[in-house]
């Protein structure tokens, strides 16, 4: 609270004096509760040693409404001020019914029991007087802002001066007016700052008032400064006099009686001066405005000369509550920077009686609004200036709307100017270029003057009518994109793709274009078109089936290549059903093909190549080689489509058969054989050979083993260049047998002497493939 009321006091914030004077109630009751009951010092209960104590029942009241009083200027915590205000409403209420009906409600002794005095017939229970005035207080606190509200206040506490002055004088007949029955000096203290806070909150209409009065009047600004000190020391006189015995008790009280009750008579007539004044100034002006307050959509107020407010309509009543506003000037309503230049837009338009308008900021509870305003004066009927029209139109929303424009805008131009795309800032009426970033001028080779004294003709190659039509606000309705061809400042010619939007700036409607060069786009879509071209060359030559299953769904695609392996036209086929071929595999196949399918899939395999059989149209099976892989993905990267080709490789199967039936054969001839039998590729290593070789020279080959070894190992050197010639007639006369006699090493460190036969073996074309040897 005490950081709070610092920086209202360093605002100049109009709530400053109605906050400080709620806080001294919260701080009294608070004292009373722990310090006097809680803690026992009956020193903080009443002040002045054997006299009445405040309870805690009014310590609580007293918490409760200074706390009201404290919330009530904040929008947020209003509700919960009303809430506290009708507790303690209903709270002091109910203490009256005790008194009137002398029944004991058991809300006395809820907190604490004070102990009896001659003071306290109900121990713990406020007296009647502070019960009724919590009650009258309360209830005028919470009933709508009225004159009567507002008197019933201020005469509260015109009545509990009396209770200060019996104190200071030491005389008890002045506490509170009703004789022994008094109000503690705590509670009387509490009540005027509690009183005071309201006032000074609410004050009367009309009144030339400013927040630093404590009762709100300019009378009380002269008189409330006297009462008080002539009251102590009238009593500090009459105790001198009374200790030397000069005077009676009795002329004491009759000169205090007759001096506070000509107080009061002033005050009252003042009041009634005042409230009859105000009252005839309010009918005359809503007379003349109720038309105007009434059906404008806007903010009105009636203000005097002086800058305090009369009147305000129902849309004023949205910012400022009526309680807030009437009779309060613009330094209680706004902090004083605001104040302040408004207060002088005031006196000139009511000294030379013009009418002036502009946009205006205010802060109202801490936030900032704008306003387009209109000031002007009304004249009674003498011809003077009696009071100023406030019209406005809350602009915050527009306000807010321009500064987050020029936001933008900044935003716009240090994208476009540190961009590095090519992006320039086109007129759409003649095609000049107004700006290009530092992207553009690198692109097209020009330096920024260049670029923007150029027309977009002078570097497109399309035709001048188009560019303008393209180039209308009309026709580019959102983003629009267009290829060209654009020269750059070495001549060169690139493809580019534009990418043209309007855009507002400063009010003018431009074109953005942005540049994207796509030549090389442009050579690699060529480059791909070329080879699909190729591609589909080497499918028709390759007499290849092309298929394709999009993944998830039976959907499928096939060509006549594909349906004419299996012995089919295509139009003999179901087209688009996956089942075709399903139905055409061998199941034994099948699995292992669907198997490859979903680690392919998975991304386990890179491509699908599997051989697999197919029934052909008449029955028989067909071996086809199949190759695929996926071609598309969505945008999450999963497979959508597979696409690959089919192979007819019936013949090489036919082939590879023969050549197993082939090669069993010959491993059995090579088995039962007694003497040496072996194979060397063309490069004279050894392929193939059987158990005698091994046995008699596979010493030779430990540990790496014979096959892929080099053949000469086995042979003597000097008989290396006869085994070559020998090899080299054979690889002329294929299937011709040519012998030789050479010199092998043997286990026993002598030479073993061997005759071998050699023949070239060829493949289908009768290209050498392999030596067979016989020894």
């Amino acid at each position: 609270m005490l950081k709070e009321l610092k920086n209202l006091l360093r605002e100049g914030n109009p709530h400053f004096v109605s906050k400080l004077l709620s806080f001294l109630v919260i701080t009294i009751s608070l004292l009373v509760l722990v310090g006097g009951w809680a803690l026992d010092i009956a020193f903080l209960r009443s002040l002045i040693p054997n006299t009445t104590t405040m309870k805690i029942n009014t310590a609580l009241l007293f918490l409760m409404m200074g706390l009201a009083v404290w919330l009530q200027t904040d929008k947020k915590t209003r509700r919960l001020s009303t809430l506290l205000a009708s507790f303690a409403l209903l709270l002091s209420g109910l203490t009256l019914l005790e008194y009137a009906f002398s029944r004991d409600l058991g809300i006395d002794q809820l907190f604490g029991i004070d102990p009896y005095t001659l003071a306290n017939a109900f121990p713990g229970r406020p007296s009647m007087v502070t019960a009724l005035t919590f009650f009258l207080i309360a209830g005028t606190y919470l009933l709508p802002y009225s004159y009567l509200s507002w008197g019933t206040l201020f005469l509260l506490n015109l009545l509990l001066y009396p209770a200060l002055l019996g104190y200071a004088s030491h005389n008890l007949s002045f506490y509170g007016l009703l004789g022994y029955e008094s109000i503690s000096l705590p509670t009387t203290v509490a009540f005027i700052f509690l009183i005071g806070s309201i006032i000074v909150t609410h004050p009367v209409p009309g009144m030339n008032t400013k927040s630093s009065d404590l009762l709100g009047s300019r009378v009380f600004r002269t008189i409330a400064p006297t009462i008080i000190p002539l009251g102590l020391f009238w009593g500090w006189i009459s105790h001198v006099l009374h200790h030397q015995g000069w005077i009676e008790g009795n002329l004491e009280n009759i000169l205090l009686n007759v001096f506070m009750v000509a107080n009061a008579m002033l005050v009252i007539y003042w009041i009634a001066f005042v409230l009859n004044k105000t009252d005839l100034e309010l009918r005359a002006l809503e007379d003349n405005y109720t038309k105007l307050l009434g059906n404008t959509g806007s903010l009105v107020a009636v203000l005097d000369k002086d800058g305090r407010f009369k009147h305000i309509n129902e849309v004023g009543q949205q910012y400022w509550s009526y309680r807030q506003l009437i009779g309060r000037s613009l330094f209680d309503i706004f902090p004083r920077k605001y104040a302040q230049n408004y207060y002088e837009l005031i006196k000139e338009v009511v000294e030379q009686g013009k009418t002036l308008s502009g946009d205006v900021e205010a802060s109202i509870d801490g936030r900032i609004f704008w306003f387009y305003t209109n000031l002007s004066v009304v004249k009674n009927k003498d011809g003077e200036v009696d009071s100023v029209v406030l019209s406005a139109w809350d602009i915050t929303e527009r306000k807010q709307m321009e500064s987050n424009l020029k936001t933008s805008e900044a935003h716009f131009r240090a994208m476009f100017e540190e961009n590095t795309s090519v992006m320039i800032l086109a007129d759409p009426k003649s095609g000049r270029f107004l700006d290009a970033n530092a992207a553009a001028c690198q692109f097209y080779g020009y330096d920024h003057d260049t670029v923007t004294s150029m027309y977009i003709d002078q570097i497109s190659d399309t035709d001048i009518r188009d560019i303008q039509s393209q180039l209308q606000p009309d026709a580019i309705k959102e983003n629009q994109f267009y290829i060209a061809k654009h020269r750059l400042a070495n001549g060169e010619i690139r493809t580019v793709e534009n990418r043209i939007s309007p855009i507002e700036i400063d009010g003018e409607i431009l074109l953005l274009g942005v540049v994207v060069d796509i030549s090389q786009r442009i050579k690699a879509e060529n480059r791909l078109l070329e080879q699909e071209r190729d591609l589909a060359l080497i499918v028709d030559g390759s007499q290849a089936g092309t298929w394709s299953w999009w993944v998830g769904t039976e959907r499928s695609a096939f060509n006549e290549r594909w349906a004419e392996i299996v012995g089919y036209e295509l139009e003999e086929l179901t087209q688009g059903d996956v089942n075709t071929w399903v139905n055409l595999a061998h199941p034994e196949d099948l699995k292992v093909w669907d198997e490859q399918v979903q680690r392919h899939i998975r991304g386990e395999l890179d491509t699908l190549e599997e051989e697999i059989r197919m029934r052909h149209k008449d029955g028989h099976w067909v071996w086809v080689q199949v190759h695929g892989k996926i071609v598309e993905r969505d945008k999450d990267g999963a497979p959508l489509r597979l696409s690959g080709i089919h192979l007819d490789i019936s013949d090489r199967k036919a082939a590879e058969e023969k050549l197993v039936a082939s090669e069993k054969k010959l491993k059995s001839l090579m088995e039962t054989e007694t003497h040496f039998v072996l194979r060397t590729d063309m490069e004279g290593r050894y392929t193939c050979w059987n158990a005698p070789f091994e046995e008699e020279f596979g010493w030779l080959f430990e540990p790496e083993g014979i096959r892929g070894a080099y053949s000469l190992q086995a042979i003597k050197a000097y008989h290396h260049e006869k085994v070559h010639k020998t090899v080299e007639k054979c690889v002329l006369n294929p299937g011709k047998v040519f012998q030789v006699e050479i010199d092998m090493p043997a286990k026993d460190e002598n030479t073993r002497t061997t005759l071998w036969e050699f023949i070239c073996l060829t493949d289908e074309n009768d290209q050498p493939t392999e030596i067979q040897s016989m020894g």
